[in-house]
């Protein structure tokens, strides 16, 4: 009997969280299958974003309206829950004094996962403000809020399947830019669960990526190198259980990006990554950032991975010709972009 299962994996304490509303905090970022076993990015793409809105109410009224609406790249969840907090007290959404609360977030995974994404979103304002009428006279009233998130993770879809291996566990890992791709093999690496000072060589090593090992609980470190960005993503999957006479075959999908440079000019030696609004600072500039760089692509002429986002991009030709400009480029999750 062949079984399928779709994970998430959750983001680590060294990424940064991005707020478009800068109050905003997000905190306590987890992913927990309901078997137990957690699943970590320690190096990676992912984020959460959250922005925030004001909307003045026709009505006058004493109390403020919160809305949320939480959404992911990728067949990533399959339902929300937002608890709204202040002081740890939870409050009704749609009536609210003005003040500062909270959200607790907890993710459903899509119908084939098993498992919840959780976490805190911090600093959501509810505003009371003042407006005076034709003859002067101010009156108070409280703005409803809207709040977008939006989580950005990888899957990994784990194939577990019966398998003579003389009382051995084999497996088998690769990863793909998005559905729909083709995929390419990455190395994973096995230690006992809480220590990872010493890897556990496989008793069958057939080849990078696939192999047999004993039965037991591991901690599975995956590595995946995005050659053209010079960038490698770490993937744990903590306390994972393999099991004797069973097949494990792991796909992670980094619901990444994908970006080629198809302008034809020859001189063009690299693709340099900016956040939005920078080009505009640098108009008379076109020089090279590289601290500020939030990636650059080495080998343009081929298709890579790359985070989804917006930029402001550079096109660098190493001096042969003035650098170029491409405000406002939309790189999207599961989508290839062809730069001009």
């Amino acid at each position: 009997m062949k079984k399928l299962y779709i994970i998430s994996l959750s983001l680590a304490a060294v990424l940064f969280f991005t707020s478009i509303a800068l109050a905003q905090t997000v905190a306590n970022y987890s992913y927990k299958l309901d078997n137990g076993v957690v699943v970590k990015t320690e190096r990676g793409w992912n984020y959460v974003k959250v922005s925030e809105s004001f909307i003045k109410q026709k009505n006058h009224q004493e109390t403020g309206a919160l809305t949320v609406k939480v959404r992911a790249t990728g067949n990533l969840i399959s339902t929300s829950e937002v608890t709204v907090l202040q002081n740890g007290v939870a409050f009704n959404p749609g009536s609210l004094a003005p003040g500062n609360y909270d959200l607790n977030v907890t993710c459903r995974l899509s119908s084939a996962n098993k498992g919840n994404i959780t976490f805190e979103v911090r600093g959501i304002s509810i505003k009371s403000v003042m407006e005076n009428d034709a003859k002067g006279i101010s009156t108070k009233y409280i703005m409803d809020t809207s709040v977008d998130i939006t989580v950005h993770d990888v899957q990994i879809v784990i194939e577990e399947k019966a398998v003579a291996r003389k009382g051995l566990a084999r497996y088998e890992t690769r990863s793909l830019n998005y559905v729909g791709t083709g995929g390419s093999w990455n190395l994973p690496l096995f230690y006992r669960p809480g220590d990872r000072t010493r890897k556990i060589m496989p008793d069958e090593p057939a080849a990078d990526y696939h192999g047999a090992i004993k039965p037991g609980n591991y901690d599975i470190c995956q590595k995946i190198n995005i050659e053209w960005l010079g960038f490698e993503h770490k993937i744990w999957l903590q306390n994972m259980e393999l099991k004797a006479d069973t097949s494990y075959k792991i796909t992670c999908i980094l619901n990444s990006a994908e970006v080629i440079y198809t302008g034809g000019v020859y001189s063009m030696k690299e693709l340099a990554f900016y956040p939005p609004g920078y080009a505009i600072k640098m108009k008379d500039k076109p020089q090279r950032n590289r601290k500020l760089e939030v990636f650059s692509h080495g080998k343009p002429w081929q298709t890579t991975a790359c985070p989804p986002g917006t930029y402001d991009l550079m096109l660098d030709h190493h001096g042969q010709v003035q650098n170029q400009w491409r405000e406002g480029v939309v790189l999207e999750a599961g989508k290839k972009t062809e730069v001009k």
